[in-house]
């Protein structure tokens, strides 16, 4: 025979083969799902394989069935019949039929037993494959109670939650999410008993099934997984009835997921709660310190010697406090308020001063090389930055003397920030899950393992990307990869003197005699020290007016409304600076220009103001000096 028919008879032979093979697996899933006892024995007469139905048929499960001869599971007159019969088979080749009937603890049963020669995949005898249908009334019973729970088992297989079947604290069945989160093989599970399929962690999950506390109710349980995260599960412990046999049905449902959807709107919620109350004690701050700021400045020029020495250390302490509060104020302010812009060296240095209460005894290094703006907002990388920061002071220690390095670069691609401290960083184990929630490396009590998942999820909607760069290195890095801006960095309305327009749309008022050697200002403002602030800083260039609210400023206006300029606080009661420039557009003629100042805390209809007419606020505190020269401006706009 040619080489070329040799090798397609090969070709053949092994597609039978494999054809057979799955035929024969195809087999026996449905024998497996059989409701009738489906067995395979080998020549010795161990078991190689038994179906549900068979082994609840003996009481037990298939996994402690399997190996085991008739010799362990019958009576020794049985295991006699039952050995001639196999050895008929082997030696004839031929199936055999056999009705027997047998005793049983519920009285006697009539089985009908079908055996046959089972081949291997070249037709050797290497056994005898069996099924036995129980021709009796409770057979039929017992059938249907099997067929029940192998449709049950479906239905328990194609569940998302996880499910597990246990008798006597014993598995007897777990469905495919079960095997997953558990982090287990089904053949390590079914079988096992629960005190193996539970770790340490999840020991009072076990108590609680063991005195059935948990059947009609539910409870949640963080389940330790082998990678050392945690699974929460709302779990409910069900009896039900399992191939004919009482059993109980344990089902959890996944609720991680949830969970951590819930913190991220709870610490939304927290956020905003904490920006309003920021932002509130800002703007009441701002005012008494504007005040304070200018008065030392204007004690400290009329000083001499040790005097001037003292007010100045007072002037530079509440230069820091401006600058703190500053902020704080601007980190409370929403998202939708900030241009997509952001000097990345700027964030990371008011997230530094943020964080310095969380820094003490660790030292900061920098090394600056952001060359241009990333296209992400300020306080959203304030935020992340800031957690950044934190993480790695606590990953050193108070005290400890340790140190934090914040490095920026600059790719060409991406502007990058680098923050590593010199803790002992994050081991391999843990690294794979440190953006997941309720991941973390802190101590009990010290995080809530989702400051990482949060600050990513930001990074996220923001187009860039947190990585931790060094799993199991000591001094953990994690690097923040920002989009690059091709806008400018718009100007901050924190620095004075701005230059744009404090609004739009009003023409210039034609100059009074008045106007030209002592410009009229009217001051809105209902803090009467920053009223008496003005008055005094600017008295011997303008002619002040004061007015203590909306109100009062809008009657002066009706009145009078020769002005040449208001200065007007943004948030008063009575609708604050947007009410009287309203008023202001009423005038009909002559209309005074406008200057806004505020301590912070706009609301939404406060920062659609300013949006709609590109006003530019002066920022409490201001130095009297920067203001003045703001409002001349102001006066050749």
């Amino acid at each position: 025979m040619a080489d070329d028919q040799l090798h397609a008879l090969a070709v053949e032979l092994a597609l039978t083969r494999a054809q057979l093979r799955a035929t024969r697996g195809r087999l026996l899933e449905a024998l497996e799902n059989s409701a009738d006892m489906f067995f395979v024995k080998d020549l010795d007469g161990h078991y190689e394989f038994i179906n549900e139905a068979g082994a609840a048929f003996l009481g037990l499960t298939p996994r402690e069935v399997l190996g085991a001869t008739d010799g362990d599971l019958f009576e020794s007159e049985v295991v006699a019949e039952i050995a001639e019969q196999d050895r008929h088979v082997v030696a004839t080749g031929e199936p055999l039929t056999v009705r027997v009937r047998r005793p049983f603890p519920d009285g006697p049963h009539d089985l009908v037993t079908r055996k046959w020669p089972w081949r291997d995949d070249d037709g050797r005898i290497v056994g005898v494959a069996g099924v036995t249908r129980d021709a009796t009334e409770e057979g039929a019973a017992r059938r249907e109670a099997a067929e029940l729970a192998i449709g049950m088992s479906h239905v328990v297989d194609a569940l998302p939650d996880v499910v597990l079947v246990y008798r006597d604290e014993v598995v007897l069945h777990v469905n495919p999410v079960a095997v997953s989160v558990l982090g287990r093989g089904e053949g390590e599970l079914v079988g096992a008993p629960l005190g193996a399929v539970f770790r340490a962690g999840d020991l009072e999950l076990l108590q609680q099934l063991r005195q059935g506390t948990l059947i009609g109710g539910s409870s949640e349980f963080l389940l330790d997984h082998p990678d050392g995260s945690g699974v929460l599960l709302d779990v409910r412990d069900v009896a039900v009835s399992w191939y004919g046999s009482p059993a109980r049905l344990l089902v959890g449902r996944d609720i991680t997921a949830r969970r951590r959807t819930e913190a991220q709107l709870a610490s939304t919620d927290r956020m905003a709660a904490l920006g309003l109350l920021a932002s509130g004690i800002a703007h009441e701050i701002q005012n008494p310190l504007t005040f304070v700021l200018n008065r030392v400045v204007e004690l400290e020029a009329r000083a001499g010697g040790a005097d001037r020495v003292a007010l100045a250390d007072v002037r530079d302490a509440a230069e820091r406090i401006a600058v703190i509060v500053r902020d704080v104020s601007g980190f409370a302010r929403p998202d939708d308020a900030e241009a997509p812009v952001a000097d990345v060296e700027a964030v990371i240095d008011r997230a530094v001063v943020l964080a310095r209460s969380r820094l003490k005894g660790v030292s900061v290094k920098r090394e600056r090389g952001a060359r241009r703006p990333a296209r992400v907002g300020e306080r959203r990388l304030c935020q992340v930055v800031l957690n950044l920061v934190v993480n790695a002071a606590q990953a050193v220690g108070s005290g400890s003397g340790g140190s934090v390095a914040i490095k920026t670069s600059d790719d060409g691609r991406a502007v990058v920030v680098r923050v590593r401290d010199s803790g002992p960083g994050v081991p391999v184990a843990m690294a794979a899950r440190i953006f997941e929630p309720f991941v973390t490396t802190k101590e009990p009590g010290e995080g809530t393992g989702l400051g990482l998942w949060l600050s990513q999820s930001i990074v996220d909607g923001l187009g860039g990307r947190l990585v931790l760069e060094n799993p199991g290195e000591p001094g953990a890095c994690f690097a923040l990869h920002l989009p690059v801006s091709l806008e400018p960095i718009p100007m901050r309305t924190l620095s004075l003197p701005p230059q744009a327009a404090s609004s739009r749309a009003r023409p210039a008022a034609p100059p009074t005699s008045a106007a030209v050697s002592r410009p009229r200002l009217l001051v809105v403002d209902d803090e009467p020290m920053i009223a008496d602030l003005v008055v005094m800083g600017l008295a011997d260039q303008f002619d002040v007016v004061c007015a203590g609210g909306v109100l009062p400023a809008i009657a002066r206006l009706r009145a009078d409304p020769r002005f040449d300029l208001v200065l007007c606080d943004l948030m008063m009661p009575d609708g604050g600076g947007a009410r009287v420039h309203a008023e202001i557009m009423n005038i009909s003629s002559s209309r005074p220009k406008m200057v806004f100042m505020s301590g912070g805390a706009a609301d939404a209809e406060a920062r659609r103001f300013i949006a709609e007419w590109h006003i530019e606020v002066v920022e409490k505190p201001f130095r009297l000096k920067d203001l003045r020269l703001r409002l001349l401006a102001a006066l050749r706009e």
